[in-house]
């Protein structure tokens, strides 16, 4: 038989990448009457067996042309077949390195397929500490698919939590906003302006833009209710009630309309407590809420300390203990719950149960000033 020139034997890796079926047999067909063609095909080979583990003559055909070949030392074989190995095995990510420029043309013949690349520049920064090396391969993506806005995202991601080195930190901000701002317009989610609204509040400190950004996020996606209590927390750092209270109410509503599980209305609530409590002086509202948040979290700090607060200014002071009693349950060796109750029994007139609160903080910590003080006037 004829043996196959290059021109032949590429046509055979045009065919098997393809998305169509009958042109995969064809190039497995064509495989098995010239395996010798394997040895010089062996990383599109590679690319094809990882996304169709489940072909078996083609792992034949490949094993018999080369005795000895492991495939599953392939590191894109590896990665389809187990993430978790890839992410544990140095090795592996550096194998993928030496032959990137082989398995590049393969993995950008598909936008799919171009994800296994995404990884690897991921693995570069994350695990291997090399973020310039991971930013060059993600710009290789971007210039290939320039459409695909997860690339910009995936890029715009690992320089915000991979920064590189040496570099001038005005610089890099300004490209990963950038970098966000263009994966938004090429594909439009909630997911990228909530990233980017967190980039601006933790990395930038820049409420400004984050709040900028989150409305933008609440015009164009209305039923997020995670996007409106991001919202809500910025205007309550700022003290604008009102407004809070308004985006708030609405995230609950969009809570109870999207059937959201009721530990996930915690937050809200406790949010929605504060609202009431600090921006409008509403007590009986702040307590309702504040217990809904402990209805969901028995254990919500916040709410906890809110509501002992609340009572304490009532002399309700059995509903204090109450709350502070559950807080100790959880922290059962916080010397300043134990100091709350030990004061909260003395204010409510009964000393014997204030006593060994007072005494089991002396225990952890000897030299305790204000515990010793209470002692003194107790005893």
């Amino acid at each position: 038989m004829k043996k196959l020139n290059k021109e032949e034997a590429d046509n055979i890796t045009l065919l098997l990448l393809s998305s169509d079926d009958k042109n995969q047999a064809l190039a497995i067909n064509l495989l098995q009457q010239h395996p010798y063609v394997i040895k010089q095909l062996i990383r599109p080979v590679e690319v094809y067996l990882a996304y169709h583990k489940e072909e078996k003559e083609l792992n034949l055909i490949l094993h018999s042309a080369m005795d000895g070949y492991k495939l599953k030392e392939s590191p894109i074989y590896i990665f389809h077949a187990t993430q978790e190995e890839i992410i544990s095995d140095k090795e592996i990510i550096y194998r993928f390195l030496r032959h990137e420029s082989e398995y590049k043309p393969f993995l950008f013949s598909d936008i799919i397929r171009s994800n296994s690349y995404s990884y690897f520049a991921h693995l570069l920064a994350s695990k291997m500490k090399e973020p310039e090396l991971a930013i060059f391969l993600y710009k290789k993506l971007i210039k290939h698919f320039p459409k695909n806005g997860m690339h910009y995202y995936d890029l715009a991601r690992s320089m915000q939590i991979y920064p590189p080195k040496d570099s001038e930190p005005e610089k890099i901000k300004s490209e990963i906003i950038q970098l966000y701002n263009q994966s938004y317009e090429l594909n439009r989610n909630d997911m990228t302006l909530r990233t980017l609204a967190d980039y601006y509040i933790h990395d930038l400190k820049d409420t400004k833009n984050a709040a900028a950004t989150l409305v933008k996020c609440i015009e164009e996606y209305p039923g997020n209710h995670e996007v409106h209590e991001e919202y809500a927390k910025i205007l309550i750092k700022e003290k604008k009630w009102a407004k809070a209270k308004e985006i708030a109410e609405i995230c609950v509503n969009l809570h109870i309309s999207n059937n959201s599980y009721y530990f996930e209305r915690e937050e809200i609530n406790t949010m929605l407590g504060e609202i009431y409590s600090e921006g409008f002086s509403d007590d009986k509202k702040a307590e309702n809420y504040y217990k809904l948040a402990l209805d969901a979290n028995e254990y919500n700090w916040e709410s906890i300390e809110k509501l002992t607060k609340i009572y304490k200014s009532r002399k309700d002071y059995k509903s204090a203990i109450k709350y502070q009693l559950i807080a100790l349950k959880q922290q059962d060796l916080n010397i300043l719950i134990m100091m709350e109750l030990g004061h909260l029994y003395q204010l409510s007139g009964d000393n014997n149960k204030a006593l060994p609160y007072f005494r089991k903080v002396l225990e952890l910590v000897p030299e305790h000033g204000p515990a010793i003080e209470a002692l003194k006037k107790l005893v």
